[in-house]
């Protein structure tokens, strides 16, 4: 029997999603001048949520990043650019 299992691709080298999502957050938040504190009480978030999105601890649902598009006032593609 041949072990012909397909692998999955190698992403050595690039960052995790959720790693690079933070980043993106981050990005957008201090582009528009908002504390991790501002995002969050327009998002209806926790600080600290905010803080682990960024630092790729915790990874949001899709209704949490529409949240932050609103108040970035951009779309959820907008949100995901380059990610």
């Amino acid at each position: 029997m041949s072990n012909d299992i397909p692998q999955a691709p190698s992403w050595k080298g690039i960052a995790p999603v959720k790693i690079r999502f933070g980043n993106r957050v981050h990005e957008l938040r201090t582009t528009k001048g908002m504390t991790q504190m501002q995002l969050a009480m327009r998002a209806g978030l926790d600080r600290s949520f905010i803080s682990d999105i960024e630092r790729g601890v915790k990874e949001p649902t899709i209704s949490t990043v529409d949240l932050m598009a609103g108040v970035f006032s951009m779309t959820l593609s907008e949100v995901f650019e380059g990610v």
